[in-house]
């Protein structure tokens, strides 16, 4: 079941991932971030204090609870289909490891150098010497 990764190992697909994620938010919380820069612009232009009252830029952060409820939600989904995926990933990679580690154990275990002969497991844990030019 756990043969291939779907995240980790594809580069592509994680800078897809982090520039959807970076969007989302972006688009999530724009009118706030929008609102209070061109107020603090236009209260440095000005000199006055600005606020909803006397500032069209004042109702603007009023609009990201709109646009949080809009993207937000894909984010958190994308976020957790993320994790998941990340952790998928993990285990698949882990089980690779564990089966490299074995096969150099038995690879390890299986040559005898100064005899000329290698030795080959039976499957029941009895190892079998046959010679080295053989092609068993």
């Amino acid at each position: 079941m756990f043969k291939k990764t779907f995240i980790l190992q594809r580069r592509r697909r994680i800078i897809v991932i982090f520039i959807v994620l970076i969007a989302l938010t972006l688009l999530a919380f724009s009118p706030l971030v929008l609102g209070l820069v061109m107020m603090a612009l236009e209260e440095a232009a000005t000199g006055k204090n600005v606020g909803e009252h006397n500032s069209v830029w004042g109702v603007l952060p009023w609009l990201s609870f709109g646009t949080m409820v809009i993207f937000l939600p894909p984010a958190f989904i994308l976020l957790k289909i993320t994790v998941v995926g990340v952790l998928y990933d993990l285990i698949v990679l882990l089980k690779r490891s564990k089966e490299i580690e074995r096969i150099e154990r038995i690879g390890k275990i299986g040559t005898l150098g100064s005899t000329g002969s290698t030795e080959r497991c039976l499957g029941n844990g009895r190892m079998d010497s046959v010679p080295a030019w053989s092609s068993q």
